[in-house]
């Protein structure tokens, strides 16, 4: 009887984690670069940037600014990346879980 018990609480994790990343998918845009903010004489400015390799280095190139409001908003895109990843990581292993039991 328990094994059930413990077989249907994963199953309903993993459906609730299925529809999660269902969720994340729909509100994540697709982003290109990463933000820098830079503090200049007490003012916060910031700057959409990208890594470029120089050579064998890796430099930031500054693409252009960005207003507090659009800043915001990649940097909540990055996060729900970040996750969307993990949960990613969740669901995989709930998968071999639930194929193995």
């Amino acid at each position: 009887m328990r094994y059930e018990a413990v077989y249907d609480m994963l199953k309903e994790e993993y459906e609730r984690l299925r529809s999660y990343k269902f969720e994340l998918e729909k509100e994540i845009k697709d982003v290109d670069g990463f933000v820098r903010k830079k503090k200049v004489n007490g003012k916060e400015y910031y700057y959409l940037c990208k890594s470029k390799r120089v050579g064998d280095k890796v430099v930031q190139v500054h693409l252009r600014p960005l207003s507090k409001e659009e800043a915001r908003e990649i940097m909540k895109v990055k996060q729900l990346k970040r996750q969307l990843r993990e949960v990613n990581i969740r669901l995989k292993y709930m998968e071999r879980l639930l194929r193995y039991a």
